[in-house]
């Protein structure tokens, strides 16, 4: 019973989790990333009277912040922090990555607005919805859409009469030249 329970702990220990931490965080181990995503957030929470290591990359995407702790603060709490996302921040100072050295500050400062609108807000996986859920989910949305067009397609066909479109196209051609005739 002994060397079953012995292997069971090593199984435990070894295999990476996600489990809540901060405010309304996920710390992922597997990836050692802290999400921090789509909460709202004005601020970056720090664990209470303790440090996080393990974790390189402090995700907080789709949230309200404006300013980021000072790096030396930063990296007594998370010492092992190499990235922050703050990236779909609205109002997140751009003035303020110039006090970065050791931390990589991903943010939308030197996006256009073209840019940023072109990558979709993905939620990110959750314990009731993971990432196979979310897949299904995107897909079964993006099918409704196809048929939806197909649909569209299939009466424009059915209502397409071709004598109607030629004299639209002649008349077109008669408009623009008589234009230019006037020039």
């Amino acid at each position: 019973m002994k060397p079953f329970l012995v292997i069971f702990i090593f199984f435990a220990v070894a295999n990476a989790y996600v489990f809540d931490c901060l405010d309304k965080c996920e710390c992922d181990t597997n990836k050692e990333v802290i999400h921090c995503d789509d909460e709202g957030r004005t601020k970056l929470v720090f664990p209470n009277n303790e440090r996080l290591r393990g974790f390189s990359v402090i995700s907080l995407s789709f949230n309200n912040i404006i300013r980021l702790p000072d790096e030396k603060s930063i990296l007594d709490k998370f010492p092992d922090v190499e990235k922050i996302d703050v990236e779909r921040n609205p109002g997140f100072d751009c003035a303020s990555l110039k006090n970065y050295e050791k931390i990589e500050i991903l943010s939308d400062c030197s996006k256009s607005l073209e840019d940023i609108l072109r990558v979709p807000k993905i939620l990110r996986p959750t314990r009731e919805c993971d990432f196979g859920c979310r897949v299904r989910n995107g897909f079964g949305n993006f099918q409704k859409y196809l048929v939806n067009l197909w649909e569209t397609m299939k009466e424009k066909y059915r209502n397409f009469n071709l004598n109607d479109t030629l004299q639209h196209i002649q008349q077109f051609f008669t408009d623009t030249f008589s234009r230019f005739r006037g020039f």
